[in-house]
């Protein structure tokens, strides 16, 4: 997995669209690791967070739904990314359960 957005530039700069996928696909991944990260340490943030918990917890639902079409996607296009990122845990806010990837 990559540790910064800046090693995909070079992804998203190809004239291959197979690349530009793939650094759609690692862009997500990383956006999602990093939002995960933020809910799962809510109460110990060195923030104030502008927007209610359960909205963060909309957007990685949204995001994770949107991993799986990319998913999808790269099989049917035979695109080579990381598909052994699965669902694995959850966050609970109130009603509401969002399926996480590890």
């Amino acid at each position: 997995m990559i540790n910064s957005l800046d090693e995909t530039v070079e992804l998203m700069l190809s004239s291959d669209y197979k690349d530009r996928f793939k650094a759609e696909y690692y862009q997500l991944v990383y956006r999602i690791e990093k939002l995960t990260n933020m809910v799962n340490n809510w109460d110990n943030l060195s923030f104030t967070p502008t927007c209610e918990k359960s909205w963060y917890i909309r957007q990685l639902y949204s995001m994770n739904e949107y991993l799986e079409v990319l998913q999808l996607r790269a099989k049917k296009e035979n695109v080579d990314v990381d598909e052994t990122i699965t669902f694995t845990r959850a966050i609970k806010d109130g009603d509401l359960v969002i399926p996480l990837r590890e």
